[in-house]
């Protein structure tokens, strides 16, 4: 080696100690193994092999680099942490004295399981606080004495890094804090029997959400049942809760045909009330019960069509004959505006108010029109004015 090329590699050597010394004065690790191989480049410069001595010095800058990487790995991965005194926590301290110990590979490995630890233990950290808010209700049904008994031993696991089993305490302690299948079903029969007494009372409204209500208690009862893995009981609350949907149908039906039955009912009333107003003379009264009696068959019938009751054409039939009731209506007013001019004394008065009345009868609907023309044409023979005596 030539003695510029020496003096070359001796300043090059110089820098990148004097670069590692900076390094290392203002990090954060002890760096072992990056001082063992600056020990290993101080041997090679008295044995005065630079370029080796270079190398070793390089190869220590990169051991501090990956060194100080894993302190800020580590430092990141307990931020994360919920669980601060847990198995995650005193793994990363057995991380930071692999590290002094300068055994940086198998920090690396160690670090990447401890990641998806994190993660597992989080999780669980998180699920005993949601069993702990539900011991704390102490629900009817529920056991919280034995639920605690599980989640102490979840935290045991979870301390050891036993997540799984961690996960197994915890889902039996949320079984013991909830309420039994038993007391579920119990509650949802109760609930069950009260629908069928008001049903048999014909209070249609309560039944239908009593029902309602049992079934809630029934899905509850089968959750638990599956949390505990009784498939069997599962099946057979599925099967009551498709009874009670029946139930719950038939109840709505029967509710159905009552309301229909109340509106045919009123509907009759004032059917009743309307001839009465009719046969007095007073058409616009009785037209008007007419159309309110119709106004309720058609709701009956909106019932009735919708379930296919028999009563459908009954119904019908009774609206068709109010609707001729009503035009009944119509031609009895004209027919009393016609008296009315008769009675007039004035000529021209009655003339007036024959042609009122023939606009009257032009401008009403009726589906016999010969029972309109009749009407007007009766009324006008009979008319002074129609003689031509009006002047």
């Amino acid at each position: 080696m030539s003695r510029t090329s020496r003096v070359s590699i001796l300043n090059e050597l110089k820098r990148e100690i004097r670069n590692v010394r900076q390094i290392m004065s203002t990090g954060v690790g002890r760096y072992s193994s990056a001082r063992e191989v600056l020990n290993e480049a101080t041997v090679e410069i008295r044995r005065n092999n630079l370029r080796r001595a270079l190398e070793l010095v390089k190869l220590a800058q990169q051991i501090i680099e990956r060194e100080n990487s894993l302190i800020d790995k580590i430092e990141f991965l307990r931020e994360k942490i919920v669980l601060k005194s847990g198995f995650c926590q005193n793994e990363l301290d057995r991380a930071e004295t692999l590290i002094s110990n300068g055994n940086l590979d198998e920090v690396e490995s160690l670090l990447e399981n401890i990641s998806k630890f994190i993660e597992f233990e989080n999780e669980i950290v998180k699920r005993i606080g949601e069993v702990e808010n539900v011991i704390e209700r102490r629900l009817p049904g529920s056991n919280p004495e034995e639920a605690e008994k599980f989640l102490n031993l979840a935290r045991v696991s979870l301390d050891r890094g036993e997540y799984e089993r961690a996960r197994e305490y915890v889902d039996a302690a949320l079984n013991s804090a909830k309420p039994t299948p038993d007391f579920l079903l119990q509650k949802a029969k109760n609930l069950s029997a009260q629908a069928e007494e008001r049903f048999a009372s014909r209070e249609f409204e309560d039944s239908i959400e009593l029902w309602k209500r049992s079934i809630e208690e029934y899905r509850r009862a089968k959750e638990s049942a599956l949390e505990r893995g009784d498939e069997m009981l599962s099946k057979e609350i599925e099967r009551v809760i498709s009874v009670l949907e029946e139930n719950i149908e038939k109840a709505e039906i029967a509710m159905d045909n009552r309301d229909m039955l109340e509106l045919i009912k009123k509907a009759g009333e004032i059917t009743e009330t309307g001839n009465e107003v009719f046969d007095a003379g007073n058409y616009i009264d009785a037209e008007n019960k007419y159309r309110d009696a119709i106004e309720l068959y058609r709701k009956a019938l909106e019932i009735a069509e919708k379930r296919e009751f028999p009563e459908k054409s009954k119904i019908l039939d009774a609206i068709g004959s109010l609707e001729s009731s009503v035009e009944a209506c119509l031609i009895g007013r004209g027919e009393s505006y016609i008296r009315d001019a008769e009675q007039s004394e004035d000529a021209s008065e009655a003339e007036k108010r024959f042609r009122e009345t023939l606009d009257y009868l032009e401008s009403i609907e009726v589906r016999d029109e010969n029972a309109v023309f009749n009407s007007s044409k009766k009324g006008f023979r009979r008319s002074h004015w129609f003689d031509g005596q009006a002047s």
